[in-house]
């Protein structure tokens, strides 16, 4: 029986492994709005929050701790209370509705075909 022959490059292959090695930099930091934990990341969790301590600090970015609903540790860039956090996360959802895009805040919102 002929096998099939794969369509995945071994540069294909190269590439993906760099990006699951990558380590966290301040340059990928800069754009994200938060982060969270994971077991998996390779990372004592003390060690990732004095590294994310260090970029805020350097950065100059304020920072919220946080849990997520399955009780990982998030951080939350640019604000400083809950309550900022849930009035930013309210203006992301409905600059969404006006654009009528999907967005993680709010499933339910359809992209146009």
């Amino acid at each position: 029986m002929p096998t099939k022959k794969s369509t995945i490059t071994k540069s294909t292959i190269k590439k993906f492994e760099q990006l699951q090695n990558m380590p966290i930099t301040s340059e990928h930091l800069d754009d994200e709005r938060g982060i969270a934990w994971v077991p998996t990341m390779g990372i004592l969790l003390g060690d990732w929050l004095k590294m994310i301590h260090n970029y805020c600090e350097d950065r100059g970015r304020s920072c919220l701790f946080t849990t997520n609903d399955w009780g990982m540790p998030v951080i939350w860039f640019d604000v400083d209370s809950p309550e900022e956090l849930f009035e930013k996360q309210d203006k992301e959802r409905e600059e969404a509705k006006k654009e009528n895009k999907v967005d993680f805040l709010n499933p339910r919102i359809k992209k146009p075909n």
